[in-house]
């Protein structure tokens, strides 16, 4: 098994993994069941605010990674391979940030409809930003 083969089994396994730590922050939302309690606009707006941040600027940094992999892959394969990981893992952390926000904005005491959309947002980026052949 190369170098390549053996990067894209770890990030499935990656990939996976972030997709269970996902179904696991629900888990223990329907486990804990916190109250619902008045929180404020604000806080909602800081972390929605946080959220798009982390998102744009996630696309962003994915993206020239994943371009300077590509570009870079015919001549420098551990350089190539390295990028690609970074940009697939900057991805991943990205998701899954969405639903820790998710989680925190429940935990504080928000109502569903907010933290499901982060939730609901999470998975969608888990599953837009797969692990993508090099």
């Amino acid at each position: 098994m190369d170098n390549k083969s053996k990067a894209e089994s770890r990030m499935w396994v990656v990939y996976g993994a972030h997709i269970f730590a996902w179904s696991c922050y629900l888990y223990m939302l329907h486990f804990l069941n916190p109250f619902p309690r008045r929180i404020s606009l604000w806080v909602q707006l800081s972390f929605i605010a946080f959220v798009a941040y982390s998102v744009v600027g996630g696309f962003v940094v994915r993206r020239k990674y994943l371009a300077l992999a590509s570009a870079t892959a015919a001549t420098d394969s551990p350089g190539a391979l390295r990028r690609w990981q970074v940009g697939n893992f900057i991805g991943f952390g990205v998701a899954t940030t969405l639903a820790l926000v998710g989680f925190a904005l429940r935990i504080l005491g928000s109502t569903w409809p907010v933290p499901a959309a982060l939730f609901g947002a999470a998975l969608a980026f888990l599953l837009l930003w797969r692990p993508r052949p090099l």
